[in-house]
């Protein structure tokens, strides 16, 4: 049963099977940056490929055709970024978040908050999208029931994707988002 529920999905017809992994360390950019920088050479891209996957990186974003729409196509990120850059935006992705992919914090008249990305006006209602990893679960709020909306100071992107990576795995899946992705989608 899980094996043919794994065959259809997604990931599956990709080529990954995956299994709990257990936690490796809290990374940090510092922990990151030095061999980031240093020992991306020869590196295994096939893993890293791999490790896009396992850090759940292909649940938002595209590469080469594959991958969710919710986040920003990365094929062309290794070329456009640093090094340093893609790395500390994996590490804190609330350090910088582009306007396109920025969320909004709803201050509800009840005082409750909502905080996601407005993926639908619907009428009378918002249709929030609060968990990347599961884009297509909405929260539908009432227009009338908002009582003060403003830009969220917190990526939608989580952190701690890596935090269930060993040190090489990370420095494969670097190598990967740096090199030029030619592989097209099956």
């Amino acid at each position: 049963m899980l094996k043919a529920a794994h065959a259809r999905s997604r990931l599956g017809r990709m080529g990954f099977l995956f299994k709990a992994r257990p936690f490796a360390k809290k990374w940090t950019l510092d922990d990151l940056l030095p061999m980031a920088e240093d020992e991306l050479a020869d590196r295994d891209l096939e893993n890293g490929k791999k490790m896009f996957a396992v850090a759940t990186c292909y649940k938002c974003h595209r590469v080469a055709g594959q991958g969710g729409i919710v986040g920003p196509d990365l094929t062309p990120a290794g070329h456009r970024f640093s090094t340093r850059d893609l790395v500390e935006t994996i590490v804190d992705p609330s350090k910088a978040i582009s306007d396109q992919y920025a969320a909004t914090k709803f201050l509800m008249i009840d005082g409750t908050t909502v905080i996601g990305r407005v993926a639908n006006l619907s009428g009378d209602q918002y249709w929030i999208q609060e968990d990347m990893i599961d884009p297509g679960n909405f929260n539908r709020i009432k227009v009338a029931d908002i009582e003060e909306e403003t830009p969220s100071t917190v990526s939608m992107m989580p952190t701690g994707l890596l935090d269930n990576l060993t040190r090489e795995e990370i420095l494969d899946l670097v190598a990967y988002m740096k090199s030029t992705v030619t592989v097209t989608p099956e």
